[in-house]
């Protein structure tokens, strides 16, 4: 295999481009109906130093590269990442001096020079890092910025700058091999290359730390082409095609032992080819999945960082966009699951952070792994009866710093006593009381939060969500709801703690109650 950086796998580069540009027209279009992001690092220039421009001073169907990175962990960083600020916007616009660049931005302006490209993205160094209000308008637009991008280029391989693009990769040799009948050839071998991670919707690998991030989950999402520098090799997705440099995604046989539709640029890129609610729900439901499982370097980019996708995805049926859920799905939608943490083994029973992500009824408001429901039910016993968000910025897809929803439906006040038996190692196990009394219900609680551990019984609310019919009388049996307790900073109002179900069947005979949730 060739070295990354050398002009054949440049070559093997241009071919996709020039064989997407031919035969996918759906990855070629997409830019034309985005602007060009507001500011742009120009890189046409024989000397080493780059600097900063604007979007409105070239032409408006200038040609970027966009830049798919990890930060890292600042600790773990040996050089410190350059940064656009408001105090030295004028100097980067005179020149970003190389030796500032970090080995992964210095390869990010290699590849964009022999790729014959002239302006380059980085975020780090196209948004002002300490304006909150220039970052919440570009976060907007970060749909639009990999949408229009006429390539993204993934370090995928890298864990944070100090790493670059160009990893060195394992020797190959040439061997004399028996071909049959006593004949020898020579034959060129090198150590067989794993195509899962990228292919399969599966959990990331130690070799491809980019993939575990959040923002980079959304990035490769949106881009309409993207190529990953992977330990082992380049690889390429756009809307239409997965490729490889060692050319065994292209075989046919590939194919048939293992689908490349189970991957997830391929399989967004379907949905967001039919504008079907239905469809587009049950992607959305696919993305939060997997963006919940991955790691966020500021806890509170939460839905920032999907905003783009949010974007994306939406329908003037889906409603308005709450918190991370669609109108449309109120109330079952608040219904989520938690799941085991993020992709770096965090498991935790308090997944909510001290520091406020979303109002408490949204998945968002976690730090681990959710499981939406896609489904939309017309019959339930609780009922939406207004709900609303207010957000940071302008964007409606962007950070929230409150938000709340008023429903009405069967409800009971229970109290949870925590026993010290831990399960499978991970929480704790609940048993609900009411009126002080054990229940002999079987309570399937889910517990997201962590409550009062000096507290003998937790006072709390169940709340429930069910259908009013369902099938078969069998099924008429199950409820399921959730599990609140007193808000300590909204007076009268109530916060989710978890979700419970059930088949008793007096929970269905509650009275009842107006709740607000926070």
């Amino acid at each position: 295999m060739a070295d990354p950086s050398s002009d054949a796998c440049f070559k093997t580069i241009k071919s996709w481009i020039s064989e997407c540009n031919i035969q996918h027209p759906s990855c070629t279009s997409t830019a034309d109906n985005h602007p060009l992001p507001t500011r742009l690092l120009c890189v046409n220039s024989f000397e080493k130093d780059v600097k900063l421009c604007f979007s409105s001073d070239i032409s408006k169907n200038a040609r970027f590269l966009a830049l798919s990175h990890t930060w890292g962990d600042k600790a773990g960083r040996l050089k410190v990442m350059p940064l656009l600020l408001t105090n030295n916007l004028g100097a980067r616009k005179e020149r970003i001096d190389w030796d500032e660049l970090t080995k992964t931005f210095q390869d990010a302006v290699l590849i964009t020079r022999k790729l014959g490209l002239r302006y380059l993205w980085i975020d780090s160094l196209c948004i002002m890092q300490d304006s909150a209000s220039d970052w919440a308008f570009e976060a907007s637009r970060m749909a639009s910025v990999y949408k229009s991008a006429y390539v993204v280029a993934a370090a995928t391989a890298s864990r944070n700058g100090d790493d670059g693009f160009f990893n060195p990769r394992s020797p190959s040799y040439d061997i004399a091999a028996c071909i049959g009948h006593g004949e020898l050839a020579n034959v060129h071998v090198q150590r067989q290359i794993c195509h899962r991670t990228i292919v399969e919707r599966q959990m990331t690998t130690d070799t491809m730390p980019l993939l575990d991030r959040a923002w980079c989950f959304q990035e490769r999402l949106l881009a309409r082409r993207i190529i990953h520098f992977t330990e082992a090799e380049i690889m390429w997705e756009c809307h239409e095609k997965l490729w490889c440099e060692c050319k065994v995604i292209q075989n046919p046989s590939f194919h048939a032992k293992m689908p490349t539709t189970g991957n997830f640029k391929l399989s967004y890129a379907s949905a967001m080819s039919a504008p079907d609610i239905d469809i587009r729900l049950k992607a959305w439901a696919m993305v939060v999945a997997e963006y919940s499982r991955r790691a966020l370097t500021v806890p509170t980019d939460r839905l920032p960082a999907i905003s783009g996708i949010a974007k994306d995805i939406a329908l003037p049926e889906m409603g308005r966009y709450l918190a991370g859920i669609w109108e449309c799905q109120l109330p079952q939608a608040l219904l989520w699951e938690q799941r085991d943490g993020l992709l770096e083994r965090q498991a935790s029973l308090d997944a909510r952070p001290s520091q406020y992500q979303a109002p408490t009824w949204s998945w968002a408001s976690i730090s681990s792994s959710a499981l939406l429901a896609s489904d939309r039910y017309d019959k339930l016993t609780c009922k939406l009866v207004k709900a609303d968000c207010k957000l940071v910025s302008q964007d409606p897809y962007g950070q929230v710093t409150y938000g709340y929803v008023r429903l009405v439906g069967p409800a009971t006040t229970v109290f949870l006593h925590r026993t010290d038996r831990l399960l499978k190692g991970v929480g704790c196990v609940y048993r609900t009381f009411r009126g002080r009394t054990e229940s002999s219900e079987d309570l399937g609680l889910s517990i997201d939060r962590d409550i009062d551990l000096t507290a003998d019984l937790i006072h709390s609310k169940i709340l429930v969500f069910t259908n009013e019919e369902g099938p078969e009388p069998k099924a008429r049996c199950w409820w399921s709801g959730l599990v609140l307790v007193p808000s300590v900073t909204h007076e009268a109002c109530w916060e989710r703690i978890g979700r419970v179900s059930g088949r008793d069947m007096e929970m269905l005979t509650c009275s009842e109650e107006h709740i607000t949730i926070v």
